[in-house]
């Protein structure tokens, strides 16, 4: 027993022994992992609160991003505005515009430029402007386009295309070193303005050379008045005297003769005070047709007499003007009496048309066409060249136009142009009614 019991008290010892150094291992194990727990603890603390402010950053770079995203979308809004208004402006029909390159090639254009053209703007985008240009202008434009380059400034010019007078200015357009390596060009249709200065100048023209012929006339007329009266007692006296019949017939010849020159003194005085003090316009709405109907027929006879044919086509539909129906009246008896006049003596057809007062006749040189409707200009031995500036100044005094062009019959054309009367309808329009070719719905 004494031995068991040593055994085992050494077995116990050898146990307990075992036991501490396994407490002792547990306990460091433990004290080691207690330290890794509150290495994690503070790990994980440190983690949420990077989490945190992370998510924090985030947030607040996700609302900035959406504000920059809000104000791009803004800005993307303003820049399509300004964009649109921009080909608004550039789109504008009063005007062409063309981006054109050192080369003349074309790099972009609006709708007036390309109508202009007579094609569409894909049409023309990488053309060459030169090859679309007349040979008469086209050597000025590439000078134009060489010095506004070189010279990093604008050029302005005026040049005439097929009877329209176009007035163009050139823009450099500079790049980021400051080189002129484009231009713009704008170009403007001034063929109205011109008509009005030019009419303008015809007025001022009129006027002064009215109130000289005025006074010429006057002066004329009172001794050919006397010349007329003693001329009758000069034929009176001869005719209470005793004569052979054939001096009596010789002088009676002499006589008629006499008068008739002298009839045609007096009847250009009277055209010329006409022409120096015309009266004025008694303006009511009317419709153009009428007038024209009317003067047609005071000439009937008198173109029947000539052989002249005449066909009258009143357009249907026409607006009211304002406008003098016996001054247009005139109008038309002027205008088509020299379209008459203009075929006398021509052994082939003689036709006249209406409401295009247009004729068969040789027509109007070009030289002569700025000219005729200057007053005492007449291309005829027996003109006064009166006619067509009484014309002038009556369609000038309703506001109107006048133009003369080549018929397609091979003559004369003349187009004229009364605006439309005002109505709650037009809301004041002022456009043009025709009182020649039948009217474009939209612009007569």
């Amino acid at each position: 027993l004494r031995t068991h019991r040593t055994r085992l008290e050494d077995l116990i010892q050898e146990r307990t022994e075992k036991l501490t150094l396994a407490n002792r291992g547990l306990e460091s194990e433990i004290q080691a992992r207690n330290k890794v727990e509150a290495h994690l603890r503070q790990a994980r603390a440190g983690l949420r609160i990077e989490v945190d402010n992370r998510t924090a950053d985030l947030k607040a770079a996700n609302e900035n991003l959406e504000k920059e995203i809000e104000l791009r979308k803004e800005v993307e809004a303003e820049l399509k505005d300004r964009e649109a208004r921009a080909r608004a402006i550039i789109n504008a029909p009063t005007e062409s515009l063309m981006l054109i390159d050192r080369d003349g090639i074309i790099l972009d254009l609006n709708e007036t430029a390309a109508a202009r053209f007579g094609h569409s703007q894909e049409e023309l985008k990488g053309k060459n402007i030169f090859t679309l240009l007349p040979d008469t202008v086209r050597d000025e434009h590439r000078n134009a386009l060489s010095e506004v380059l070189h010279l990093g400034r604008p050029v302005r010019h005026q040049d005439e295309q097929n009877g329209r007078y176009l007035d163009r200015t050139i823009y450099p357009v500079f790049d980021n070193t400051g080189r002129a390596d484009r231009v713009a060009i704008f170009m403007a249709d001034i063929t109205k303005a011109k008509e009005l200065e030019r009419q303008v100048m015809l007025l001022d023209k009129v006027n002064s050379l009215g109130r000289v012929a005025a006074g010429i006339a006057h002066e004329i007329r009172n001794p050919l008045t006397g010349i007329n009266t003693y001329l009758y007692s000069l034929e009176s006296l001869c005719r209470s005297c005793d004569q052979p019949d054939e001096d009596r017939e010789m002088a009676d010849r002499i006589f008629a003769r006499i008068k008739d020159a002298s009839r045609k003194i007096e009847s250009v005085i009277k055209r010329v005070i006409d022409f120096s003090k015309p009266g004025t316009p008694k303006f009511s709405r009317i419709i153009l047709n009428k007038p024209v109907q009317d003067g047609v027929k005071l000439l009937e006879a008198t173109l029947r007499k000539n052989r002249v044919s005449l066909t009258l086509d009143p357009a249907p539909n026409l607006p009211p003007v304002l406008a003098d129906s016996l001054l247009l009246e005139q109008v038309t008896i002027n205008l088509v009496d020299n379209a008459a006049r203009a075929m006398a003596g021509q052994a082939d057809e003689k036709h006249i048309e209406i409401l295009s007062v247009s004729d068969t006749g040789p027509g109007i040189p070009d030289p002569v066409k700025d000219k005729i409707f200057d007053p005492f200009f007449t291309t005829k031995s027996d003109g006064t060249g009166i006619g067509l500036s009484i014309v002038q100044r009556i369609v000038a005094d309703h506001n109107g136009f006048i133009r003369v062009a080549d018929s397609p019959s091979g003559g004369a054309l003349f187009r004229v142009e009364i605006p439309v009367a005002r109505t709650k309808e037009t809301g004041g329009d002022k456009r043009p009614a025709s009182a020649t070719l039948p009217p474009e719905p939209s612009t007569t």
